[in-house]
């Protein structure tokens, strides 16, 4: 059975470049009220909450920086003054943390052997880091999720997900990204027998609890809040399912075979799901 193709394969850049771009328009403290501190910002939804941003006269976005990096599909990370994202970079992927103001490497953390591109895909890790109070939450190409010092780069804590818990690798290697609600950080096992959701303190690393059995392999869970109740919401291959912060299932929704696309909240009570 031919693979199921990750969302990877639809990025056409091949080589990451960090770009810091800031309005004509808008002050900077309006524009670093914000951070987006993980896959799709802190909402998960992809959307900006810049009021002022494209108001007035001149309207438009200037580069004040950049830094070009390695080969990868990681998405950023912007959080205390700093950008945090994963590349290929020589013989390894790496997590790399950049000042945000200018543009200068902070550290950088080896999370494993440069991840090697095929079947049309470039080298390198996609997940992308979330972070919250001064921890770094992220995963390798191989399935390894770790915890950092945000500040540093030095390891707090990490987890072979793979051999920990019976998960499959994917034949276009881990792709997903960690999500948070409260102290609980939960990541996709794939295939795991205990449940495709593994949930952890993130601050000490205890596995807290597995949940929501399947098949999907690409997609990153969603945390959200529908209808008042804090929830992690997975995507697998034949059906999507949501979890509460402590591993009880709220809901599931079955469909026929999808690609594996993350799932979005686009209001209170509705999610697309692709």
């Amino acid at each position: 059975m031919t693979p199921t193709t990750p969302a990877r394969f639809y990025q056409s850049a091949s080589v990451l470049a960090l770009v810091l771009l800031v309005s004509a328009v808008v002050s900077p403290a309006v524009a670093s009220n914000n951070d987006w501190n993980g896959f799709r910002g802190p909402d998960q939804d992809g959307a900006v909450a810049a009021p002022g941003l494209f108001e007035g006269e001149t309207i438009g976005l200037a580069p004040a920086w950049s830094e070009r990096l390695g080969s990868g599909y990681a998405g950023i990370s912007v959080a205390d003054g700093k950008v945090f994202t994963m590349a290929a970079i020589a013989e390894n992927d790496v997590l790399v943390a950049v000042d945000v103001e200018r543009g200068v490497e902070l550290w950088r953390y080896v999370a494993g052997p440069r991840t090697l591109g095929h079947d049309g895909s470039e080298d390198g890790p996609s997940p992308t880091p979330v972070i919250r109070e001064g921890l770094l939450h992220g995963a390798s190409a191989a399935g390894r999720l770790f915890t950092l010092n945000a500040d540093t780069g030095e390891e707090v804590w990490s987890v072979d997900l793979l051999g920990e818990f019976d998960a499959e690798l994917p034949p276009y290697d881990y792709v997903s990204s960690p999500a948070l609600i409260g102290d609980a950080l939960v990541a996709l096992a794939p295939k795991a027998p205990a449940g495709s959701l593994v949930a952890f303190d993130r601050r000490t690393g205890k596995h807290l609890w597995s949940a929501a059995p399947g098949n999907g392999e690409y997609s990153s869970p969603i945390a959200a809040r529908l209808l008042e109740r804090d929830q992690f919401i997975v995507w697998h291959e034949d059906k999507a399912e949501a979890v509460d912060p402590e591993g009880k299932s709220l809901w599931t929704v079955e469909f026929g075979p999808n690609s594996d696309g993350s799932p979005v909240v686009i209001e209170n009570d509705k999610v697309l799901l692709k």
